[in-house]
């Protein structure tokens, strides 16, 4: 049954690029090995309900630089298939959260 209102905290420092975002996102949501979405697709699928939680909720997402620092250092190692930046995947992830009615807050320890 999904739930709103409700508030997820994520820990930007264990979220190593966007893979373990979904991880976090839906461990955080439906517990261990909880599903929220795996792309920028699914979770707008996700946000329409029957996954677990149901917009309105919130997002803390703790420490998001460390995880923005880590990926991006990351992303210019190697070679990727993205078409975006990590910055642009970024933005896109938090506009579709906050249109889809999530409320983010970022916040550092």
């Amino acid at each position: 049954m999904d739930k709103r209102g409700e508030v997820y905290t994520l820990d930007g420092e264990y979220i190593l690029d966007f893979t373990t975002f979904f991880i976090a996102l839906g461990e955080a949501i439906n517990g261990p090995g909880g599903y929220y979405g795996f792309s920028l697709d699914s979770i707008s699928d996700c946000l329409c309900g029957g996954f677990g939680a149901m917009r309105p909720f919130t997002i803390h997402w703790q420490n998001a630089h460390y995880f923005l620092e880590r990926y991006e250092e990351e992303w210019g190692q190697k070679e990727t298939y993205y078409r975006f930046s990590p910055q642009q995947y970024f933005m896109d992830l938090v506009m579709i959260l906050v249109s889809g009615g999530v409320t983010v807050n970022f916040a550092s320890k």
